[in-house]
């Protein structure tokens, strides 16, 4: 399973933590990597790094950060996190079912096999995991209100360098995507 747990995070007495809501954080502003052309970067070309908080109080969270390993394949780190908005570029906060678990929402991730994701050749495509994770949480219930989602997957396709402020259009990267592989398939 392509998913690491932080030993020292604490998680295992998490799981049946109550999520009060998410929050979806953009926490920095990256030039954009071409690792096809020896790593150099793309001139003017910007993204930003999503994260999912899932806020267990009000100052802590337990969040999937998700990175790319070496062979471009999803790495989800999850640990827990105390709630510094802000340090965040861009921060959206969506509403959850009542009484939603930590549990819960990892068995959904892994029953839908979101931990098995690959990132083009440049390690992109986290945008498109974030969106289909929020549908996905969404198609079930777990997010609660239509509008925050449609709004937050919006938002996420936009490069941002601070809350209300998109990063210029020349400076937008595209939104790559990445795919969905089935581990018997390896």
């Amino acid at each position: 399973m392509p998913s690491q747990y932080e030993a020292s995070s604490g998680l295992s007495s998490s799981t049946d933590a109550v999520i009060l809501h998410v929050d979806l954080v953009a926490d920095k502003l990256e030039p954009l990597i071409d690792r096809l052309r020896n790593g150099s970067i793309v001139p003017g070309q910007k993204r930003n790094h999503w994260c999912i908080g899932l806020a267990t109080s009000q100052e802590e969270s337990i969040q999937l950060d998700p990175n790319t390993k070496g062979d471009c394949s999803l790495d989800i780190l999850v640990s827990k996190h105390h709630q510094t908005q802000g340090n965040n570029i861009k921060h959206i906060r969506l509403s959850v079912k009542d009484g939603l678990k930590f549990s819960q929402v990892i068995e959904l991730l892994l029953n839908n096999k979101h931990d098995y994701y690959r990132f083009d050749q440049n390690h992109q495509g986290l945008r498109q995991w974030i969106i289909t994770t929020l549908a996905l949480l969404f198609s079930v219930g777990y997010l609660t209100n239509e509008s925050e989602v449609k709004d937050a997957k919006a938002i996420v396709k936009i490069v941002w360098k601070g809350q209300d402020e998109p990063v210029e259009e020349e400076n937008q990267s595209e939104m790559v995507l990445g795919t969905f592989f089935d581990p018997n398939e390896l």
